[in-house]
């Protein structure tokens, strides 16, 4: 198939489901390396934290921005570490956020609707890391000092 209208035929499936409700970033179920999990607010624990800014200063490394120049101030709320070709640049050393997510077909109130759960383990997972983890965090202030506007 044409990588063109596969890309398109992706899409067109993905409004469909986003205007019928259904969140779904995945492809035949699998990560589809679209970015769209990958956000500026994550939940990070302190090593995590200390851990990227050594690779930072280590690797000199400059933040990615996702949008285009404006004439008013915007604020990229992507990951700072989400390269061009929507990978992650520290995907070896990424927070615990990141290594845990699992994109679901559905959102949460879709699966309570229907009287269902995500799978078992990937909940048990999240539960476990939720509870004993810090409050979400800038990542492009707290790694880099980008300050946030709100």
């Amino acid at each position: 198939m044409n990588p063109l209208s596969e890309a398109h035929r992706f899409i067109q499936e993905f409004n469909a489901e986003r205007r019928a409700g259904v969140y779904n970033f995945s492809k035949d179920g699998h990560c589809s390396g679209c970015g769209a999990c990958c956000s500026d607010i994550l939940p990070m624990s302190l090593p995590e934290v200390n851990r990227i800014r050594k690779w930072v200063a280590q690797h000199k490394y400059v933040p990615n921005t996702q949008i285009l120049p404006m004439m008013t101030a915007t604020y990229d709320m992507t990951c700072p570490f989400l390269n061009k070709q929507k990978k992650c640049d520290i995907y070896e050393i990424r927070p615990a956020v990141c290594k845990l997510f699992h994109c679901w077909k559905k959102q949460m109130s879709d699966y309570a609707k229907e009287g269902k759960m995500p799978p078992a383990d990937e909940m048990r997972e999240h539960v476990k890391w939720a509870e004993s983890n810090p409050v979400p965090m800038s990542v492009r202030q707290e790694i880099f000092g980008q300050e946030v506007p709100f």
